[in-house]
C-alpha cells in the first residue's frame, strides 16, 4: 500500500511553504475532498494558505515605489546626458570649450560616470557628493554652465533630492507595518501539513473502499522535488562545512610549520662546560 512521502518540513525555506501548501490544495480540490473524508483537514489547509502567504509579500508593491523607479531613471537619465555630452564636447576639440570641458570632466566622470551599474543608495551619495564639490569649486561649476548644462545640473539635482524625499516617505510607510511573525507562521504551516498528510494515510487505512493511490501518488510527486532540493542543500552546507575544517586545519598547520622553522633558525646554545 502505498503513503505519503516523509519529508523533512521544517527544512523548506521560508518561500517554499507557501508554495507546497498551493499545490497540496489545488491536488485535493482536484480529488473531492469530502468524498475522500479528507474536507475536514481541507477547510484547515485553506485557511492555513491564506495566512502563510503573509510568508510572501503581504502587502504587495507599495504605491510610492513606481515613483520612486521613475525618479531613479531621471536621474541616471541627466547624469548620462552630462556626461555624454561632456564626452563628445571633448572628442570634437572645439577652441573656445576646451578649457571648460578639461576643467569639469574629471569631477563629473568621478561622480556621474556609470551611475546606472551602481545600488541606488550609491548613486544618491555620489550625486550628492558631486553637488557639494560643485558648491566648493565655483571654477568648475561656472565651467559647466558655460557648456549649457545648467537646465541638466537643476534637473538633475531636483529629480535626486525629489527621489530621497519620497523614499523616506515609502520607508516611514512601511515602518508603520505590522510585523509578521515569521517563525510562528511556518511552524503552523508545517504542523497543518503533517496533520495533512499523516490523516490521508491514516483514511487509507480505515476506508478500504476508496482508492486513494492517484492522490497520494500526485502529493508524492511534490514531494520528492522539494525532498530533493532538502538534500542538495544538505550536501552544499556539508561540503562548505567539510572545507571551512580543511582550511582551518590547513592554516593551523601552516601556522605551527612556521613556528618550527623560526625556532629551527634561532642560533643554538653552545655547551660550554
Amino acid at each position: 500500500m502505498i503513503e505519503t512521502k516523509k519529508i523533512a518540513l521544517s527544512k523548506l525555506l521560508k518561500l517554499e511553504v507557501p508554495e507546497l501548501i498551493g499545490q497540496t490544495v489545488q491536488i485535493l480540490s482536484s480529488h473531492n475532498p469530502e468524498k475522500l473524508h479528507l474536507d475536514g483537514m481541507y477547510g484547515i489547509l485553506l485557511d492555513q494558505k491564506t495566512e502563510v502567504e503573509q510568508l510572501m509579500d503581504p502587502y504587495g508593491p507599495h504605491p510610492l515605489t513606481e515613483t520612486l523607479n521613475e525618479l531613479h531613471a531621471k536621474r541616471l537619465s541627466y547624469a548620462t546626458l552630462i556626461v555624454s555630452k561632456l564626452q563628445n564636447l571633448d572628442k570634437k576639440h572645439f577652441r573656445e570649450t576646451l578649457n571648460s570641458v578639461q576643467t569639469a570632466r574629471p569631477l563629473t566622470n568621478f561622480h556621474l560616470a556609470y551611475l546606472g551599474q551602481k545600488t541606488r543608495n550609491t548613486v544618491h551619495q555620489s550625486i550628492l557628493a558631486f553637488f557639494i564639490e560643485l558648491d566648493e569649486q565655483p571654477p568648475i561649476n561656472e565651467a559647466l554652465v558655460s557648456l549649457g548644462l545648467q537646465s541638466y545640473l537643476d534637473g538633475l539635482k531636483q529629480a535626486n533630492m525629489e527621489h530621497e524625499k519620497v523614499w523616506i516617505e515609502r520607508l516611514r510607510d512601511k515602518a508603520k507595518r505590522p510585523e509578521v511573525d515569521t517563525r510562528q507562521v511556518m511552524r503552523r504551516a508545517q504542523k497543518v501539513l503533517r496533520w495533512l498528510f499523516d490523516q490521508v494515510d491514516s483514511c487509507q487505512s480505515i476506508y478500504n473502499d476508496i482508492d486513494y493511490t492517484q492522490l497520494i501518488s500526485e502529493l508524492n510527486t511534490v514531494l520528492s522535488k522539494y525532498s530533493r532540493n532538502i538534500n542538495m542543500r544538505n550536501t552544499v552546507n556539508k561540503r562548505k562545512k567539510n572545507k571551512a575544517i580543511e582550511a582551518k586545519e590547513k592554516a593551523s598547520a601552516s601556522e605551527a610549520n612556521a613556528k618550527e622553522i623560526e625556532l629551527d633558525a634561532q642560533p643554538k646554545a653552545i655547551d660550554t662546560r
